[in-house]
C-alpha cells in the first residue's frame, strides 16, 4: 500500500471513530466513561428510554434506583453526607427545599439551565425544576358508567364529596406519595385557610376506598378497571390512554400542581459525571424527548406541551406555595395519617 493511500485510510478511520463517539443533538459535551447513580422518583417506563438517551449522548452509564420522592428524601436525610446516589431526580421541589435547608444538596449552575424560568429554579442553584405536572382525577370510563350511573363526570374537588363515590374512590399516601401530599397543600390554598381545608379533606377521606404507596398506584387501579375513580397525575394516566386503556382525565377546577427537581447530593461519588447528567436532562433536545415521552410539561419555554392535555397556562391551577409546603410537609403528612386511620 502507498503512503498516499495509507494517509487517506487512517483519515477515513479516524472520522469514522469520531462519528461514534459524536454526542446526540443537543448535548455539546464530550464522550466520557464511568457512572452516575441516581434516585430516580419517577415511573419505570420512564427510566430506561431516558438511560439509553444519556448513554448514546454522553458515553456514560446511569443506575438508577427507583423509589417515592417522600422515601427518597428520608433516606437522603439518613445517608446524609454519605449518598449511595450522585443524584435526586423526579418528585415535587417541596422536598429539595427541604434537603437543601438541611444542607444535604450541592450548588451547581448548571447551562443547560440558563433558559428556564427563575421561578423553577432555586437562586442558590441547589436544584432545578425540570418537569411540571398537573394533579387531577383518573377515571376508568367503562367503569364509571356501570358503577356511578347517571353520575356526571367531576369537574372540581368539591364534586368528590358526594356520598356515591364512598368506596369507589381510590387515593395515595402522603408519607411516600407526593401527589398526595401536594393534593393536601392544594386543598387548604383553594379553600383559604387550614381550618377550611381540612375540614373539606375529613368529608373527603370518608369516600376513600383504598390508599397507595405511589403516586402511580391509583392511576394502575383505575386502569384496570378495580376502581371507576382515584388520584392521579396527568402523565400517569396518559401514559394508560396511550396503552389502551377506556380511561380520561380531569384537571378539577383550582387544582395543584408539581414543580419536579433535580439535584446533585452533597458527598456524590462520582460528582463531575452528575455534573454532565444534570447538563443533558436540562438540554432542549432531552426536554423535548422527555415531554413526549412521559407526558410531561416541560419548564423549558421552548419544549411544547405534551400532546393530549391542553397548555400549562390555559389550566385553572391554585396559587401553589412550594416554600410553605416544604416547610410544613411532616406536620401536615402526619395530620393526614390521622384521617387515614379513622
Amino acid at each position: 500500500m502507498n503512503s498516499k493511500r495509507m494517509v487517506w485510510l487512517i483519515v477515513a478511520l479516524t472520522v469514522v471513530v469520531l462519528a461514534g463517539l459524536a454526542p446526540c443533538a443537543g448535548w455539546a459535551g464530550t464522550a466520557k466513561s464511568g457512572e452516575v447513580v441516581a434516585y430516580v422518583s419517577m415511573t419505570e417506563r420512564d427510566i430506561a428510554p431516558m438511560q439509553e438517551a444519556f448513554k448514546k449522548a454522553t458515553g456514560l452509564d446511569v443506575k438508577v434506583v427507583v423509589i417515592p420522592i417522600g422515601q427518597a428524601a428520608t433516606r437522603i436525610k439518613v445517608e446524609a453526607g454519605r449518598p449511595q446516589a450522585d443524584i435526586q431526580m423526579g418528585g415535587s421541589i417541596d422536598y429539595y427545599q427541604e434537603l437543601a435547608k438541611q444542607d444535604l444538596l450541592i450548588p451547581y449552575e448548571s447551562k443547560s439551565a440558563a433558559d428556564i424560568e427563575p421561578k423553577y429554579k432555586d437562586p442558590q442553584h441547589r436544584w432545578t425544576g425540570w418537569y411540571m405536572g398537573v394533579l387531577g382525577l383518573g377515571l376508568n370510563e367503562q367503569a364509571f358508567k356501570k358503577e356511578l350511573p347517571g353520575l356526571a363526570y367531576p369537574t372540581s374537588w368539591d364534586d368528590m364529596l358526594n356520598a356515591a363515590y364512598k368506596g369507589k374512590y381510590v387515593h395515595a399516601n402522603p408519607a411516600s406519595s407526593g401527589a398526595a401530599y401536594t393534593f393536601i397543600v392544594g386543598q387548604i390554598l383553594r379553600m383559604g385557610s387550614e381550618e377550611k381545608g381540612w375540614d373539606f379533606m375529613r368529608k373527603f377521606t370518608a369516600n376513600v376506598a383504598q390508599y397507595q404507596n405511589t403516586s402511580p398506584g391509583p392511576s394502575n387501579l383505575v386502569a384496570t378497571g378495580e376502581y371507576p375513580i382515584g388520584l392521579a397525575w396527568a402523565q400517569d394516566l396518559l401514559v394508560k390512554v396511550d396503552q389502551g386503556y377506556p380511561v380520561k382525565w380531569i384537571a378539577p377546577v383550582d387544582t395543584a400542581y408539581e414543580v419536579a427537581g433535580i439535584s446533585i447530593l452533597k458527598g456524590a461519588a462520582n460528582l463531575e459525571n452528575a455534573k454532565i447528567f444534570v447538563d443533558w436532562i436540562l438540554t432542549q433536545a432531552e426536554g423535548a424527548r422527555m415531554s413526549g415521552f412521559s407526558l410531561r410539561y416541560s419548564t423549558r419555554p421552548d419544549v411544547p406541551s405534551p400532546k393530549g392535555v391542553p397548555t400549562f397556562n390555559s389550566l385553572k391551577l391554585v396559587n401553589y406555595d412550594f416554600v410553605w409546603a416544604a416547610a410544613n410537609n411532616q406536620r401536615l403528612t402526619k395530620q393526614f395519617s390521622e384521617l387515614m386511620r379513622k
